[in-house]
């Protein structure tokens, strides 16, 4: 799950239609002897975990912000990714920003993951930023060498509805394999028109052999196809359930006040189940902080995590960013989150919010945007949560850290102890490795969870490249980090770059 990392702007500026598609995701027969598998994020399938590093707006073949990814392996080695280049279709062209969006499943079952890459502004039958969405295939050596490279668009068979201009088909993705390993894939079309309602936004599935698509005048789903609704501007997806944010949402008369909708793709058996919205007017037993008002952007980010309670449960965590949230005049798009626990049959409840005037906080800012991008991580997966446990990560790439405007800074929570003064703040001012604070630089843009670690990005550095940096979560709880680092043209990785880690995977 991840949408196009632009440094931050106002929704009316930013969001475009999303819609919710799914499509038939029929793995063909695989060897299962060419890879070992059980890893995520393994494209060669050594047992060791890759890292995939996009740069959407690096310049290929004389092609500026045509983008390019590249593929840094666990035990040694790299590859680049670029149009046009070994197994990926196409040519670079002006604008495309192949790498924003990616995310990692297994998609033909072989043991070694495969990458999904939305090209939100592909241009397809001579329509500007119709939209795109692309399946590399992983192999014994490596991404891109195996199974031809898969190209879809809304021309597809399988898939509802035809290209348009503009609507950014792709603009977010999410894929995973289900509890008996089928692969799923979530594709969010934010710019799609319902009828002549522009921008409502809609969202395509794919799982097995079925496909499905569904926007808010679907029958069964909450709400109604409004204008600018944005819906699909972000995705998620755990086993359980899937969350889909309607940034552009309008909440009785507060325009752009946002709002998530949720599917259950585990006990659907024609299409996904709609089983409820979150959003900050939510009727919830204990209620939800705060209120929806215009310009909140609630569900710009969204992060879908199971876990397992105190008590053994299974429950899915849904983390929910509203970037734009104010905190009174003059205070403006201070940003807040929120993080709720929902159950497969769609009750919910709220777990813990946070906003820059929290008790405990004290840093509101005018331009913060906290919750531009949120991600849970269990660091315990398979065992009962504990109080630190589930960790939130959440960027706020607008802060100002002493003179320097928009430098950045990273917060990581742990929701379940109800509070927001146990936390790590990063702001690479007290980290060496990561540089000083940047003017510009939007820190918090574009992070990384696994299990074992933490993985941020400084891309949008005036005149630097970027670079990735990682670190163990014991290390961090302990308070002494020691940050691996991915730089282009170190360590046996290529060279140039414009925003080396805009997304990570």
């Amino acid at each position: 799950m991840t949408s196009p990392a632009h440094a931050p702007v106002r929704v009316s500026a930013l969001l475009a239609a999303t819609a919710l598609v799914l499509v038939a995701l029929a793995p063909p027969q695989a060897d299962a002897d060419t890879c070992q598998g059980g890893v995520d994020s393994d494209f060669d399938g050594d047992g060791v975990a890759d890292l995939v590093i996009g740069d959407p707006d690096a310049e290929v073949g004389g092609a500026s912000r045509a983008g390019r990814i590249t593929v840094a392996y666990g035990a040694g080695g790299a590859d680049l990714l670029e149009r046009g280049t070994g197994g990926i279709p196409g040519s670079p062209a002006e604008g495309d920003r192949f790498g924003e969006v990616l995310d990692t499943f297994d998609h033909d079952g072989d043991g070694c993951s495969d990458l999904l890459v939305g090209l939100p502004y592909e241009r397809v039958d001579d329509l500007d930023e119709a939209g795109a969405v692309m399946l590399v295939h992983g192999s014994p050596q490596g991404l891109g060498t195996g199974a031809a490279t898969q190209l879809w668009d809304q021309d597809t068979s399988g898939f509802g509805g035809a290209p348009e201009a503009g609507d950014w088909f792709g603009h977010a993705v999410a894929a995973g394999n289900a509890a008996d390993g089928t692969p799923y894939a979530v594709i969010g079309v934010p710019g799609e028109s319902i009828g002549d309602i522009d921008d409502a936004g809609y969202v395509h599935y794919l799982r097995g052999d079925l496909t499905d698509s569904v926007h808010q005048d679907t029958d069964g789903v909450g709400g109604a196809a409004e204008r600018n609704d944005r819906l699909g501007f972000d995705v998620s997806a755990s086993d359980t359930l899937i969350a889909v944010g309607s940034p552009g949402e309008a909440i009785g008369a507060e325009e752009f006040a946002g709002s998530v909708l949720l599917f259950n793709h585990e006990q659907a058996s024609a299409g996904l189940d709609y089983v409820g919205s979150l959003h900050q007017n939510s009727d919830l037993p204990g209620g939800v902080s705060g209120s929806s008002e215009a310009g909140d952007r609630t569900g710009t980010s969204v992060h879908a995590l199971d876990y397992r309670t105190a008590d053994g449960d299974t429950e899915t965590m849904i983390a929910v960013g509203s970037p734009g949230e104010d905190l009174g005049e003059g205070e403006t798009d201070v940003g807040g989150a929120h993080v709720f626990s929902a159950e497969a049959d769609g009750t919910r409840r709220q777990i813990w919010a946070v906003g820059r005037n929290s008790g405990g906080m004290d840093l509101a800012q005018s331009s913060d945007f906290l919750g531009q991008h949120v991600r849970l991580v269990d660091t315990t997966p398979g065992q009962n949560a504990t109080d630190t446990s589930i960790k939130l990560v959440a960027g706020t790439p607008g802060h100002t850290v002493g003179a320097e405007h928009a430098a950045g800074l990273v917060q990581i929570f742990h929701p379940l102890t109800e509070a927001v003064t146990d936390r790590t703040d990063l702001d690479r001012s007290g980290h060496e490795a990561l540089g000083a604070p940047v003017a510009g630089g939007y820190f918090g843009m574009s992070f990384h969870t696994t299990a074992d670690d933490l993985y941020l990005a400084t891309p949008f550095d005036p005149g630097d490249p970027g670079a990735v940096y990682a670190t163990s979560w014991a290390a961090l709880d302990g308070g002494a980090p020691e940050w691996r680092t991915w730089r282009p043209g170190q360590d046996g990785l290529p060279e140039g770059g414009r925003a080396f880690g805009a997304a990570l995977s």
